[in-house]
């Protein structure tokens, strides 16, 4: 299992382009309000040592998956 980490902004971008690529697929419209907890995209939410939220997302989609190596491969 592979870790990113990434800023607030990024993270928010990546799981947008995450639950629109999942929408895509399924043909479901693309809402403007993304309730986290109903995509079954989100495993947990903590708040860590350092004040920061840690969101983990379920990686067992293999859509997801490409997404966020698709994310991280441009930034380098």
């Amino acid at each position: 299992m592979r870790e990113f980490k990434t800023c607030d902004d990024c993270g928010t971008k990546l799981i947008r382009n995450i639950i629109t690529e999942m929408r895509k697929e399924k043909d479901e419209p693309i809402e403007e309000v993304i309730d986290l907890g109903k995509t079954g995209l989100v495993k947990s939410i903590n708040l860590a040592g350092d004040n920061n939220l840690d969101i983990v997302l379920s990686m067992d989609l293999a859509k997801a998956r490409k997404v966020v190596l698709n994310e991280t491969e441009e930034k380098k």
